[in-house]
């Protein structure tokens, strides 16, 4: 066990184990299960380092994971009303029709974290605050469809152990506050003063701020997802570095300045622990989320390595990040950040790794979004079921937009913050600067490519492997077989029902009604879910991402009568299918249109030989 070698594979085996847990174990084990497997992790790191590495990442993963199911709601209080006293733990986020938040109970038999939305007539919340919350309170659950947003997996991530509504709230009066209340505080005043000191793109601002994205309009997120940009969001190494390297310029600075040479530590090392220390509080600010904790290990890992004149190799320090957050936060596999941040740079890594010198700045720069966009492609695949042919130029327009305007626009603000006139105008020019980016998105944006279905794991693995190939330097062998491999991939025949057949999908849409019936070459929706008639619905959340899973668009949607469990969604799925033929039992619904016929028993059609 001499080199490096050994200590590579400890630090893999330990992630390895971590996702093989939360990812094939169909339920977390006993508490006994946990203690056998913890002691023999413990004997197999004296012997096989490398298997005991492996055991203990799947023991730390399942027993955060027996934890965080330990901490739900108890049974016996489902649908109960009770009086709770705590304490807001994040920052409230304005929906449409009520605010929501994190809140923690003083009450140590109620979960830690509870998610509470706010319905109708609330009051101004911040974060910190002390309420006493009269709540009906409900197990921490989500609807079960074939496809789109698993919110039940994201609760179980975010340990959240119960939802609650609000029906009632006291304010009171807080008796201490901790610094992650006041970093919490920070970040929240700043929101709002992005809010009141930039124009209509402050949702987009405040997330390259402060990482709170929750005013980030649905079009803005639907734009950027559709063209690939939607990593430019995230406060991630492109933020961290930019920051970073702004702090190791007013060091250098600094020192050349100074009268005792910074204590002598020298122009890099006095450059270096100012920008370490401006990363930390750009990543605090952001809220240390996956992303940001990534870049910012990576970059400390690469500073002490400048600081102690000891360069570690790109792929150690992935691995080093890679193994720091799992051991925080073993729960993060479960994210597609988590995934998306990882794989991103170590597609890069192994893109540039095997690359001899002597290439320009362009034409790296050219290969790293070619990298980055066709490497990510499992990813994309495995979480969103889609990948866009328009992220390369997209990236390749937004990320230097991004990296040498926006974002030192933000940062400035955020620098000259106390003086009002200088932080106002450098908002108002990234907001500027936002819109033509938005522009250029918009007129990029051509539909993706889609995976119809669930992307199983062995797809994802052959996928994976040919990507690698792909990438791969020129002369490896395989590239072109790889290549054809991927296309076959996408090109292979779906799974359609038979002439004469069909199957009907029931979509979970809770107290309302929604279902798909597709034939070979045709797919109907009959009834559009629960909602207000007003833009408060399923359609995005159920509707399309379920349509998105079929080849083909929607043909017709049936709406059976108008109460608005059944026909709730009809205003927002127009929106989204405006050349859609309707059969609507009933003319009140809109104004009346050309594609619009009346549902009756007499109208007839035949699909498919159905």
């Amino acid at each position: 066990m001499r080199g490096r070698a050994p200590v590579h594979r400890y630090l893999l085996a330990f992630p390895a184990g971590v996702v093989f847990s939360l990812y094939w174990f169909p339920a977390v084990p006993a508490p006994q299960v946990l203690c056998g497997l913890l002691m023999a992790a413990l004997i197999a790191l004296l012997r096989f380092p490398t298997v005991g590495m492996l055991l203990l990442g799947g023991f730390w993963a399942l027993f955060h994971a027996y934890l965080t199911q330990q901490d739900q709601l108890d049974p016996t209080l489902w649908a109960q009303s009770k009086v709770i006293d705590g304490a807001v733990v994040s920052i409230p986020e304005p929906r449409e029709g009520f605010i929501r938040f994190h809140f923690r109970p003083l009450d140590r038999s109620l979960p830690r974290r509870i998610l509470v939305r706010w319905y109708r007539d609330w009051p101004e919340v911040k974060a910190g605050q002390q309420w006493r919350l009269q709540l009906k309170l409900a197990p921490p659950r989500g609807r079960v469809n074939f496809n789109g947003f698993d919110f039940e997996k994201w609760l179980f991530a975010q340990k959240i152990g119960a939802l609650g509504s609000v029906k009632t709230g006291t304010p009171l009066r807080a008796k201490k506050t901790s610094p992650a209340v006041w970093l919490l505080r920070i970040r929240e005043h700043l929101a709002a003063g992005i809010q009141q000191r930039s124009g209509h793109n402050a949702g987009l601002l405040q997330a390259l701020a402060v990482g709170e994205r929750s005013r980030v309009s649905e079009r803005q997120w639907e734009l950027l997802r559709a063209t690939g940009t939607s990593h430019l969001v995230a406060i991630s190494g492109l933020h961290i570095g930019l920051v970073a390297g702004l702090g190791l310029a007013v060091g250098r600075l600094a020192f050349s300045i100074a009268p005792y040479r910074l204590l002598r530590l020298g122009a890099i090392r006095s450059g270096v622990l100012l920008g370490m220390a401006a990363a930390l509080g750009y990543a605090a600010l952001a809220g240390f989320v996956v992303p940001t904790r990534r870049a910012l290990l990576m970059l400390l890992i690469g500073s002490f390595g400048l600081l102690t004149r000891r360069h570690p190799a790109p792929w150690l320090a992935w691995r080093w990040a890679l193994f720091a957050v799992l051991l925080v936060e073993p729960m993060a596999p479960l994210r597609a950040g988590f995934w998306l941040s990882f794989g991103a740079v170590a597609v890069l890594i192994y893109g540039f790794s095997n690359r001899g010198g002597g290439v320009g700045r362009a034409r790296s720069f050219a290969r790293a979004q070619w990298l980055v966009i066709v490497g990510t492609l499992p990813l994309s695949l495995w979480w969103f079921n889609r990948w866009s042919p328009a992220a390369w130029p997209a990236n390749a327009l937004a990320v230097p937009l991004f990296s040498l305007l926006t974002v030192p626009a933000v940062i400035g603000a955020l620098l000259f913050w106390p003086v009002a006139g200088i932080s106002t105008t450098l908002l108002r020019l990234a907001d500027r600067l936002l819109d033509r980016l938005l522009w250029i998105l918009d007129w990029l944006d051509i539909p993706p490519l889609e995976w119809y279905g669930q992307a199983g794991w062995p797809t994802g693995i052959v996928l994976a492997l040919a990507t690698a190939a792909v990438l791969a330097p020129r002369g490896w062998p395989g590239r072109i077989p790889a290549a054809v491999c991927v296309l076959l991939l996408w090109a292979s025949p779906r799974q359609l029902p038979a002439p004469g057949h069909w199957e009907l999908h029931l979509l979970d849409s809770g107290q309302g009604l929604a279902a798909l019936v597709r034939t070979r070459h045709h797919l109907l929706l009959y009834d559009t879910g629960p909602g207000n008639g007003q833009g408060r619905d399923l359609v995005d959340s159920t509707l399309v991402p379920a349509i998105r899973a079929y080849p083909g668009s929607l043909n017709t949607a049936v709406v059976s009568h108008q109460d608005l469990d059944h026909a709730g969604g009809v205003a927002t799925l127009m929106q989204h299918y405006p050349d859609l033929h309707w059969l609507i039992s009933g003319r009140d619904l809109r104004q009346a249109d050309a594609t619009e016929l009346s549902c009756d028993t007499r109208r007839r059609w035949r699909w498919d030989g159905v």
